[in-house]
């Protein structure tokens, strides 16, 4: 089973999305802030995506999945953005830090079934 690891400072937002991805069949881990998050993905190495919040109290969801990948464990992971947050400039930011999409609140649950299979399909030939 395929693992994904949510990042949201919301319990609501955490819980809608790992309900939407777990009724599609993958396994979810839920992390609060950036610290929660960091610890989670080394103690599981082979998780897959990383879909974070972009605004959280300790560490916006950037510096979250930039400190996520510089692990040798998670290089190739595939990390997206779930957030508010829609500019052009701060897309282009999180780009460079190794963000592979980006999907605007509120959640489409079809939308997001549709761009984990999709993910998953690309680490899979990766």
């Amino acid at each position: 089973m395929d693992k994904i690891l949510i990042v949201d400072d919301s319990e609501m937002v955490r819980m809608q999305v790992s309900n939407i991805l777990i009724e599609a069949g993958y396994k979810v881990f839920e992390a609060e802030g950036g610290i929660q998050a960091i610890n989670l993905a080394k103690e599981n190495p082979d998780i897959k995506m990383i879909l974070s919040d972009y605004n959280m109290p300790d560490m916006s969801g950037l510096e979250v999945l930039q400190a996520i990948k510089e692990t040798p464990a998670h290089q190739k992971t595939i990390c997206g953005v779930l957030t508010t947050e829609s500019s052009p400039a701060l897309k282009q930011v999180g780009k460079a830090v190794g963000v592979s999409f980006w999907i605007v609140k509120p959640v489409d649950a079809l939308k997001l079934k549709r761009v984990a299979a999709m993910v998953m399909q690309k680490y899979t030939k990766s």
